[in-house]
């Protein structure tokens, strides 16, 4: 199932939710889809956020199919932040020892459903707590390297469920980063539901949003991203799919935090749920969503006239970073014309253009030459300190490196 409007003009979230129109950021292309020759016609697609009318959550109103997701690239990764994870692997131990205190003495079965899950299940197979499997799957065999985007897909296929000889037999399954990108949110959940014993634990790990929200972040707009969550909009999608959480807990990090949630089977259906228990938007959630909104027209212009300003004085300019966020941020603010390339330095990328605005990539050595005295960084903040040290010759010779992330700190 995709998301669509229906012959009365409705909106839906992949949740199946009713939503409002919240934000047109117009077609771009799929963002990992780099172009190897200047010129190429790209395949785009409607980018456009909805909001829930019950409970506030944000997504896409129609998310491309995720064949037009898939990368055409082997070598594209999508890397998560890993600095939680020891404590998290700990956490999970005691989780399940305690959940299953009284079953049998047989060894606990986990199961990750992806590759994003890999890490964490090594730090799980040292602290001995169980047989590590990861999801497999006929239709995953037929593909190269199968994301995220392909997993969620077969995993909410409307048979899946009745072709698993699995049913029941996993302990604690774990869905890193891989709920966000789902088309059917319901079957996905109910399908993953199935593989779970009836005392078992699912562990879902998704980014929090309430910092792109609240600053306006809007290279946060991704299309591979169907839903944009918050602790409050989390917690109630598992609710309103009848699911009890065991624990929640939120990991600060540098540009959006991370928030775990683990689940057990509970209530039957959305329909066992009282309607007045149901959790409803937040108002302060709505005002932070109502300014993100509100701020795309003005957040446009600031970055416009300011680059414009700064090319008629001083010349050139330049990007850091070849990924989701810098494609989000040239494209939807229309910078293409007021930005000069792209430095990247992945070798994979160098040579090749831009998605959607077709700036050329080049590496780092192009900042040490002189030719740039203003680089924008586009990659999470958490890196910032690293690009810092490895261009100090950029730096000493009187270069700036800036954060869109930080628009307020322009000088």
């Amino acid at each position: 199932m995709t998301s669509a409007n229906n012959q009365s003009g409705e909106f839906r979230l992949v949740t199946g939710e009713p939503a409002k129109l919240l934000l047109d950021v117009g077609e771009h292309p799929v963002a990992h889809k780099f172009v190897p020759q200047k010129g190429q016609m790209e395949e785009s697609f409607p980018i456009q956020l909805g909001i829930g009318q019950q409970s506030g959550l944000v997504g896409l109103i129609h998310p491309p199919a995720w064949q037009a997701l898939t990368p055409i690239y082997p070598w594209i990764v999508c890397n998560e932040p890993e600095d939680h994870l020891d404590e998290l692997a700990q956490v999970l131990n005691e989780k399940l020892a305690e959940k299953l205190v009284k079953t049998t003495d047989s060894p606990k079965q986990l199961l990750g459903l992806s590759y994003k899950d890999d890490t964490l299940l090594e730090r799980l197979n040292k602290l001995g707590v169980g047989d590590i499997s990861q999801f497999q799957h006929a239709r995953l065999q037929q593909v190269v390297k199968p994301g995220v985007e392909v997993v969620q897909a077969v995993i909410s296929d409307a048979d899946f469920a009745e072709n698993q000889s699995a049913k029941g037999q996993y302990d604690l399954i774990l869905g890193r980063h891989i709920l966000e990108h789902t088309w059917d949110t319901r079957a996905f959940l109910n399908n993953v539901l199935s593989l779970l014993s009836d005392d078992g634990l699912l562990m879902l790990e998704v980014p929090a949003n309430e910092k792109a929200f609240q600053n306006a972040q809007h290279t946060v707009i991704w299309e591979e991203h169907s839903l944009y969550f918050t602790e409050h909009t989390l917690k109630g999608l598992m609710q309103e799919y009848g699911l009890s959480i065991e624990s929640f807990i939120r990991y600060p990090m540098a540009l959006e935090d991370v928030l775990i949630v683990l689940v057990r089977k509970g209530l039957s259906s959305t329909q066992d749920v009282p309607e007045q228990d149901l959790i409803k938007p937040d108002l302060q959630e709505e005002k932070w969503v109502e300014h993100f909104q509100q701020s795309f027209q003005s957040s446009k212009q600031f970055f416009q006239e300011k680059l414009a300003g700064y090319r008629a004085q001083y010349g050139k300019v330049a990007i850091l970073g070849a990924g989701h966020l810098g494609v989000a941020f040239v494209n939807f603010y229309q910078l293409g014309n007021l930005i000069d390339a792209v430095i990247d330095d992945d070798p994979n990328k160098q040579g090749m253009y831009m998605p959607g605005c077709q700036l050329p990539i080049t590496g780092s050595k192009a900042l040490n030459d002189g030719e740039y005295s203003l680089c924008l960084l586009t990659c999470n903040p958490w890196n910032n300190e690293k690009i810092a040290q490895r261009n100090q010759d950029f730096i000493n010779k009187g270069g700036v490196f800036l954060s869109v992330f930080q628009p307020e700190k322009w000088s």
